[in-house]
């Protein structure tokens, strides 16, 4: 029989963080020390809104741990670890429930599935594919810096024409017309992506949502870094933007690219991207690696992750499914 467990980091006793660290180091295929682990735990905790650990257990021992947290407006995301590769009637049971007494304000469950069991969760829930993504990796090791500013140099010409802005969201204040424009060329991208490569509409964020949003993420002390191009109109062209959680550097998220399309075919992804490393390779030299991820059937994005020395990790699913469906 399964049992389901929660706590919050600070209920934890001594025994179940030496049973979790040993559950990970197994999982991960690593041997970090327990209070590296515990501190980086509690830390992972901290950022995160309403954030608890549920563990599953059979006979004392812990076969997975499941993570919820809030993700765009109304959406709940659940994670799953574990070395099974399948996911029984039981175990979909406790999820359910789990899901369903979190929190009243969530409609959709949603899900990047990047192992077998979460897949295979969403799949026996009935959930809707959204989404088919590649995975890749920059490593710290394999960054050509040479090739990098060759791609920047190649690009300066854009500048004759074009003006970059540069902005950290903890260490600047974002002007609201950059943002509304920013904002109204992240929709436009995103109706775009759901039309050619998604099973769904894209999510609309408000101005507000996204002020909040960040003010939440400055407390945190969680950045975005954005480049953003403009026209000499004050259209921003094209904006490239990585999330950067300094509690957890050494890994950075390269979280989206995109370009407007009168401006495509002209090398600014490449460029805004490879300006982008570059800025992270100075600003983090404890960072080890860039995880990105795009559509598998968005050629032109793939090619430039390659090009930039990503290498395929992984594929993701991305699934969604109504809370009261499950």
């Amino acid at each position: 029989m399964l049992k389901l467990s929660t706590y919050k980091a600070n209920e934890i006793d001594d025994s179940l963080w030496i049973d979790f660290n040993a559950f990970t180091n197994k999982l991960n295929s690593t041997n970090k020390g327990l209070e590296i682990f515990k501190e980086e735990m509690i830390e992972f905790a901290r950022i995160r809104e309403n954030f608890s650990f549920f563990f599953i257990t059979q006979d004392d021992q812990i076969i997975a741990v499941i993570h919820l947290r809030k993700w765009d407006p109304n959406e709940l995301m659940i994670t799953i670890d574990s070395e099974l590769k399948s996911c029984s009637e039981e175990l979909i049971e406790l999820i359910k429930d789990l899901v369903k007494n979190y929190d009243k304000e969530f409609y959709d469950l949603v899900g990047i599935t990047s192992n077998d069991i979460e897949k295979d969760y969403f799949i026996k829930v009935g959930a809707k594919l959204i989404n088919a993504n590649e995975a890749y990796v920059l490593k710290k090791e394999k960054i050509n810096l040479a090739e990098i500013e060759n791609i920047c140099d190649s690009k300066s010409y854009l500048k004759k024409d074009l003006d970059l802005l540069f902005y950290d969201t903890v260490e600047d204040v974002v002007p609201d017309e950059h943002l509304k424009a920013w904002l109204e060329l992240s929709h436009t991208i995103a109706d775009e992506i759901s039309l050619e490569y998604s099973n769904e509409p894209a999510v609309k964020l408000s101005l507000d949502y996204i002020k909040k949003s960040h003010l939440k993420k400055k407390k945190k002390n969680i950045s975005l870094y954005n480049y953003m191009l403009f026209s000499k109109d004050g259209k921003v062209v094209a904006k490239s933007m990585v999330i950067i959680t300094k509690s957890e550097i050494p890994n950075i998220v390269q979280h989206a690219t995109g370009v407007a399309k009168e401006y495509r075919n002209k090398g600014i992804a490449l460029w805004l991207k490879a300006k982008m490393i570059k800025k992270l390779y100075n600003d983090f030299p404890t960072m080890s690696k860039i995880i990105t991820s795009t559509s598998s059937r968005n050629v032109g994005m793939n090619k430039i992750n390659k090009k930039l020395g990503y290498e395929y990790s992984h594929s993701e699913n991305d699934y969604r499914i109504k809370i009261g469906e499950l």
